[in-house]
């Protein structure tokens, strides 16, 4: 019984043998075995042809022959001091390293070297991989991503000419149109002070209508040169007493509603470009009330979000996509207003990495969100692109 257990742990241990001899062939790494002065005991196929020899002529060689010089030649020296010492800077941790091949041709060579105690004492096993090919593919990555910085660079110049020559443009034809809307807008009330009497009432509503029209047109043009500029204007965070601001506003514009603000908000930010979101949603506020009644508004935070809520007339969210997109108005002409109020709100928020969104209910009021800040590495890059 004794001797068939013999048998088959021999067995067992010639299978595994074999196991790891086909492996050490098969594997696609260079593998290394060395006795403990460095010399070279075995190694594969994948080492072979990665520096060029026939394994007869590397058995029994130093492995000093796959580096270049002077590494070669120390490379004894660093075995024997390993073995005194103890202290190694590479077994057990991988690095990469300059092979040199049989035709004397270098190339850049990962190495990992381990070691193996036995009864008939020290051997070392190295496992080699060739980078070649890896830091080709590096290289092009890197002149790829180079290229495309400077595809982007000269792109973004491109881009903030045109950017400069359209607002240049905007400004030119905003100065050359308010002229003849002056002109018209002063005739129209010019007829209807001097000829009053003398039209009747359909063509005195005409003239009222083309007086107002003209100065809504003259509105319009401002608010889209305002939209224009807020890309340009650079983001200076500075702490705000955001509470403050909206008493300001509100005081300062007379508007028509009562007002709540929450004491001790504050806030960082562009102070000329929040005080124009603030103004923004306080005016909207307002101008929507119910018919016979006073809005009241309130103003304060809620966890990360600032709130501007009103008891207004309010709109069916259903109808809310593109809210605040340019021009887009749910009430039509039932109230004045040009429509790039909210679109240059939102653009004011999201330069300072915030959003903003509505609650609102018909009848019931409205309430708008906003928070700062959540990207705040939009605000950074925006700094270092405005010192660029």
């Amino acid at each position: 019984m004794d001797g068939g257990i013999g048998l088959r742990n021999g067995a067992e241990a010639e299978r595994e043998r074999a196991l790891v001899a086909a492996l050490f062939e098969a594997a696609i790494d260079g593998l290394v075995t060395m006795d403990e002065s460095g010399r070279i005991v075995a190694v594969n196929p994948a080492a072979c042809r990665m520096f060029g020899y026939e394994a007869a002529e590397l058995v029994g060689q130093d492995a000093g022959i796959f580096m270049p010089q002077p590494e070669g030649n120390s490379h004894r020296t660093y075995v024997e001091q390993y073995l005194k010492t103890g202290r190694s800077s590479i077994l057990g941790r991988g690095r990469e390293v300059v092979g040199r091949r049989r035709d004397g041709s270098l190339f850049p060579l990962s190495l990992a070297v381990t070691e193996a105690r036995t009864p008939d004492g020290v051997c070392f096993a190295g496992v080699l991989r060739d980078m070649t090919e890896e830091h080709r593919r590096r290289d092009e990555l890197e002149s790829l991503n180079r290229e495309l910085e400077r595809l982007v660079r000269e792109r973004t110049a491109r881009l903030e000419e045109a950017v400069r020559e359209l607002e240049g443009f905007s400004h030119s034809v905003a100065h050359d149109l308010r002229a003849p809307l002056r002109v018209i807008n002063g005739n129209a009330r010019m007829l209807l002070e001097d000829a009053r009497e003398a039209l009747d009432s359909e063509s005195i509503e005409r003239l009222e209508t083309i007086a107002a029209t003209s100065v809504r047109l003259a509105k319009t043009m401002d608010d889209l040169l305002q939209y224009a500029r807020l890309s340009r204007v650079p983001i200076v965070s500075r702490p705000i007493d955001l509470s403050g601001v909206v008493r300001a506003v509100h005081e300062g514009l007379a508007l028509p509603c009562t007002l709540e603000v929450q004491a001790n908000v504050m806030a960082e930010g562009n102070p000329d470009l929040i005080r124009m979101a603030v103004m923004n949603l306080l005016e909207n506020a307002a101008k929507y009330h119910r018919p016979g009644r006073e809005t009241h508004v309130r103003f304060g935070k809620e966890g990360d979000a600032y709130f501007v809520a009103d008891d207004g007339v309010g709109f069916d969210m259903d109808q809310a996509q593109g809210l605040f997109e340019p021009f887009k108005r749910l009430h039509g002409a039932d109230f004045p207003g040009t429509g790039i109020g909210l679109a240059n709100t939102r653009r004011i928020v999201e330069r300072h990495g915030g959003r903003i969104w509505a609650s609102s209910a018909p009848g019931v009021g409205t309430t708008f969100y906003f928070t700062l800040h959540e990207n705040k590495g939009v605000e950074a890059s925006e700094r270092s692109a405005h010192v660029a």
